[in-house]
C-alpha cells in the first residue's frame, strides 16, 4: 500500500490547503444548485443521480489498482459507519435547502469544526484546553443566536443543519481515522458504493422524471460533489485536520454570495452575527498557543 506525504512537511501542508478551499467552493455551487432542484424532485432522487455519478467516477479512478483491490480496508467497519453518517448529513441539508434560505443553512453548518475540536478530544487524543472550551461556549451562543428558538418561525427547521453539522463533524474525524491506513481510493468506493444502494433504493418512491436541462443541473450536481469529496479526501490525507478547520469557513461566505446571486437572499443580522461569531469562536479554537497564523506560514514555507 502506498504511503501517503509525511502530514507536516511544508509541501504537503500547501496541497491540503488548496484542495480544502477547491471543496469548499465547489460545495458552495453545489448547494445552491441543490437547493433549486429541490424546488421540483425529491431529495433522495436528487442524491440518489448524485451517488450514481459519483460511484461510475469512483469506477474510473481505481482502474489501475482494481475495483476488489479498492476495497481492502484496515477500517471495513469505520468505512461503512461513515458512509452512513454522510447519508444522514446531507439528506438533513439538501431538505433543508427546501425550506431555509442557503446563507442560513451554512451559518449554522459553520458549528461543524468546533464539534471536531470536541470530537477530536475525545477519539483523537488531542488536548481541547481553555482556549477550546471558550471556543466552544461561544459557538453555541451564537448558534442560538442565529436559531433563536422561540422567536423565529423557522427556528425548528434551523435545528437540522445544526444535527448535520455535528454528523459532518463527526464525518470528518472518521476521515482522518481511516486515511492512516486506508488509501483515498479505498475511501472513496466505500463512500460511493453504499450512498448509491441507499438512495437507489429510496429515490423510486419519490421519483419524477427530470425535463429539458434539469438533467444537464442533476449531473452537475453529481459532478461537483464527487470532485468536491474526493478533494475533501485528499486533503486529510496530506495536512492535519486542525489546520484544515479555519479554511472550512470559506463556506459561509461563497453561501451568502451564491444565495444572493442566485435567489436574491440576503441573511438577516442576527445570522450573520451569529455566523462571526461562530467563526470566530472557532479560529480562536484553532489559535491554542496563541501562534496559529505564523506556525502556518513558517510550515508552508512562507517565514515568520
Amino acid at each position: 500500500m502506498a504511503l501517503s506525504p509525511a502530514p507536516h512537511e511544508p509541501s504537503s501542508i500547501r496541497r491540503g490547503i488548496v484542495l480544502i478551499l477547491i471543496a469548499y467552493v465547489l460545495l458552495a455551487i453545489m448547494d445552491a444548485t441543490s437547493k433549486y432542484l429541490v424546488g421540483s424532485y425529491h431529495f433522495t432522487q436528487i442524491m440518489a443521480v448524485r451517488f450514481w455519478v459519483f460511484f461510475v467516477i469512483s469506477l474510473f479512478t481505481v482502474r489501475r489498482t482494481g475495483i476488489l483491490a479498492s476495497f481492502k480496508s484496515s477500517f471495513v467497519f469505520v468505512q461503512i459507519i461513515r458512509a452512513l453518517i454522510l447519508i444522514a448529513e446531507v439528506s438533513l441539508i439538501i431538505f433543508s435547502f427546501g425550506r431555509l434560505p442557503l446563507a442560513d443553512v451554512h451559518a449554522v453548518l459553520t458549528a461543524a469544526p468546533l464539534f471536531v475540536l470536541i470530537l477530536a478530544g475525545w477519539t483523537l487524543g488531542e488536548t481541547i484546553g481553555f482556549r477550546g472550551w471558550i471556543s466552544v461556549l461561544a459557538g453555541f451562543s451564537g448558534a442560538v443566536l442565529i436559531i433563536r428558538p422561540g422567536f423565529s418561525d423557522v427556528s425548528g427547521y434551523l435545528v437540522l443543519p445544526l444535527i448535520a453539522a455535528l454528523l459532518w463533524a463527526v464525518y470528518q474525524i472518521l476521515s482522518r481515522l481511516v486515511s492512516r491506513r486506508d488509501t483515498a481510493e479505498t475511501t472513496l468506493m466505500y463512500t460511493t458504493l453504499i450512498c448509491m444502494l441507499a438512495f437507489s433504493a429510496m429515490a423510486p418512491f419519490h421519483w419524477v422524471w427530470p425535463q429539458g436541462f434539469d438533467w444537464v443541473l442533476l449531473l452537475f450536481v453529481a459532478l461537483l460533489g464527487a470532485a468536491s469529496h474526493f478533494c475533501i479526501i485528499k486533503a486529510f490525507t496530506f495536512t492535519p485536520a486542525s489546520l484544515l478547520q479555519p479554511y472550512s469557513y470559506s463556506l459561509f461566505l461563497w453561501a451568502i454570495v451564491l444565495g444572493y446571486l442566485v435567489f436574491g437572499d440576503v441573511p438577516d443580522l442576527p445570522t450573520v452575527i451569529g455566523g462571526a461569531i461562530i467563526i470566530a469562536a472557532g479560529i480562536y479554537a484553532s489559535d491554542r498557543d496563541g501562534t496559529l497564523w505564523a506556525r502556518l506560514r513558517g510550515r508552508i514555507g512562507l517565514g515568520p
